[in-house]
């Protein structure tokens, strides 16, 4: 949910109720802050049970919402997982584009000295650079859907990770279009070294 629908839902609920409530910006932070990752889909819903449970405006809205949002997303549950499903080059249809890049702390790339088996005092050293692997939203597609918000990760093209220097990792095509191992194309969502 963005800002706006949460200022578009709270002065909803105030009109039905008859309130004329003034929020400060240092409130409504607050209050966004724990409402943020609900779907804008379910605030109309939100506001029914709201007006529908409650004879005056709640003193806490957020927990009402968050409880609500709860009731809502166990009543589409099925609805949430069935996201259509579409064949996509770019990813091969599994929603994700996984790269390797070079693993960076405090604007550096991180290294290590590897000395060769046998340490001699003219032997020169070799210097590893550490990478990570990380996955990213397809963003020609949105086969992601079932999987994660679409806050949780940035959405990039094959060409954008070539642009950038990285290396994606291409997993083999399948006569399906469903992802081969969803759960190791993500189990390393927002891995850092």
């Amino acid at each position: 949910m963005y800002i706006d629908d949460f200022k578009i839902m709270l002065s909803k609920l105030f009109e039905y109720y008859g309130a004329d409530r003034h929020i400060d910006k240092g409130q409504l932070d607050q209050w966004f802050k724990k409402v943020r990752d609900i779907p804008t889909e379910a605030s109309t819903f939100i506001h029914d049970r709201i007006t529908s449970n409650s004879e005056s405006i709640p003193r806490n809205p957020p927990k009402h919402i968050i409880a609500y949002f709860f009731e809502w997303k166990n009543l589409n549950q099925d609805k949430l997982l069935q996201f259509p499903k579409t064949k996509c080059d770019e990813c091969y249809s599994t929603g994700f584009i996984v790269v390797r890049r070079p693993a960076i702390k405090d604007n550096r790339q991180l290294t290590y000295v590897k000395w060769g088996t046998k340490r001699k005092k003219d032997s020169e050293p070799e210097i590893v650079k550490y990478y990570e692997v990380v996955s990213y939203r397809c963003g020609k597609c949105e086969n992601w859907k079932s999987y994660v918000h679409e806050k949780t990760m940035p959405a990039i093209t094959n060409k954008w990770a070539q642009e950038q220097g990285v290396e994606v990792i291409q997993f083999p095509k399948t006569k399906s279009t469903q992802p081969q191992d969803i759960n190791q194309i993500t189990g390393n969502i927002g891995t850092k070294i």
